[in-house]
């Protein structure tokens, strides 16, 4: 997840965007501060 001013934008690793199938978590990631990038990766 990527939150930047203007936007939230969600990446499957294969670095397609699922911003739109996973509108709840992009909708709760409007919460966290700009410039915020989450990493799920292990």
């Amino acid at each position: 997840m990527t939150r930047t001013a203007e936007y939230v934008r969600l990446h499957a690793p294969s670095d397609r965007d699922v911003t739109t199938p996973c509108m709840d978590l992009a909708l709760a990631g409007v919460q966290l501060r700009p410039g915020t990038v989450l990493d799920a990766r292990p």
